[in-house]
């Protein structure tokens, strides 16, 4: 992807964010964005009670795939799956962007 394109894409996702009124409305903006940038790709939100994790919110087609579980701190984490084409640095920016909206919400 290019650089400018994908720069463009994490300014208005955190602007959305930014405007958007609680966490499961910044979640589901960062689901159906995130999901439409990268086509065939899927995003989960969850947060964890003790042991036991319960689904938010999430955007995207089902692969199958094995996904990659990411806590964004002690409450809250994101499975990405079918990523693996995804560069490491936009995948780091992704998640920060994620880490962000937690904190920020």
């Amino acid at each position: 992807m290019d650089k400018m394109e994908f720069k463009k894409f994490i300014e208005h996702n955190l602007k959305e964010v930014l405007e958007a009124g609680d966490i499961k409305e910044a979640f589901k903006i960062l689901c159906e964005n995130t999901v439409a940038y990268y086509e065939g790709t899927q995003v989960v939100f969850s947060q964890k009670f003790t042991k036991r994790i319960e689904y938010i919110i999430g955007a995207g087609k089902e692969t199958f795939m094995p996904q990659e579980k990411i806590e964004l701190n002690d409450k809250y984490t994101v499975f990405l799956q079918s990523f693996e084409n995804v560069s490491d640095y936009e995948k780091d920016i992704l998640i920060s962007l994620f880490k962000l909206c937690v904190v920020i919400k």
